[in-house]
């Protein structure tokens, strides 16, 4: 199985998404404080993606990419891989009946 087609524009767009968002931005601005300097993006980067917030962020990222932005999501394989694991978080969450 191939990968994602468009990883380069889907890590691109992440990345602009990631510099917009108000929780990396205060993160980074907080850690800069700490260190007396400016971290610079790599280094804010590489801590935020640490924290518990950042899975829930590249979750939603990918939703909305893969569901909305890319231009291959039709074609995608790994389209009907997320489906098949939707569909098991689903099935795993519901409750059985007594």
């Amino acid at each position: 199985m191939k990968g994602c087609q468009r990883l380069k524009q889907y890590l691109r767009q992440q990345m602009e998404d990631l510099q917009h968002d108000d929780h990396f931005l205060k993160h980074k601005w907080y850690r800069s404080e700490e260190a007396c300097r400016d971290i610079g993006l790599g280094g804010a980067i590489q801590s935020f993606a640490e924290l518990p917030y950042y899975s829930s962020f590249a979750m939603e990222f990918r939703e909305r990419y893969c569901g909305e932005i890319c231009d291959k999501r039709f074609e995608c394989c790994l389209r009907t891989l997320r489906e098949e694991c939707n569909k098991k978080k689903i099935s795993e969450n519901s409750v059985a009946p007594l």
